[in-house]
């Protein structure tokens, strides 16, 4: 695990916390323990544990947004550079989602995401996840039919998500 402090952030891995790495240590495995700004706490990124309890206040504007975990994870990054049609896009979601055994079709990528959470074609995902399109300007340039229903399809299931409750953050790049 790779953390880097600047600028009022910390940086573990490619998960940004607004706070600083303290010089307290986790009583478990011994590595330094960050604060978090936005959930006035201290967490270890090792562990992945926060270190203290919620507060008994229901209305803390701390303690009610906090996420069980405090590195969420995973993020995925979809790099399309090199994709050039509609097959070869499909492939790299295959590669990058872990889809098994799917149509290979529109309809088909939206029953999949529509089930990150459970494992029903991919691999599980923990919320909140972030998924964020790279290099896509040559596909989108080369078939832009095929991006905007790619674009409409990740807008639509982060919209979905967010409608039972789960955030997925989807972003082009």
């Amino acid at each position: 695990m790779k953390l880097v402090e600047k600028d009022g952030f910390v940086l573990i891995d490619d998960h940004k916390v607004e706070g600083f790495v303290s010089d307290k240590h986790c009583l478990k495995c011994d590595e330094k323990v960050i604060y978090s700004e936005k959930f006035d706490s201290y967490f270890c990124a090792t562990c992945n544990v926060w270190l203290e309890d919620h507060c008994p206040d229901n209305n803390c504007k701390y303690c009610v947004n906090r996420p069980p975990k405090p590195v969420t994870k995973p993020n995925i990054e979809i790099n399309l550079q090199g994709v050039n049609d509609k097959n070869s896009l499909f492939e790299k979601l295959d590669e990058k989602l872990i889809i098994q055994e799917w149509g290979h079709n529109w309809d088909a990528l939206n029953d999949c995401l529509r089930d990150l959470d459970t494992g029903g074609f991919t691999n599980k995902y923990e919320f909140p996840l972030s998924i964020k399109i790279t290099n896509w300007k040559q596909f989108e340039s080369d078939n832009s039919e095929e991006f905007n229903i790619f674009k409409e399809v990740m807008k639509n299931q982060a919209n979905e998500h967010k409608n039972n409750g789960k955030e997925l953050t989807v972003s082009f790049e």
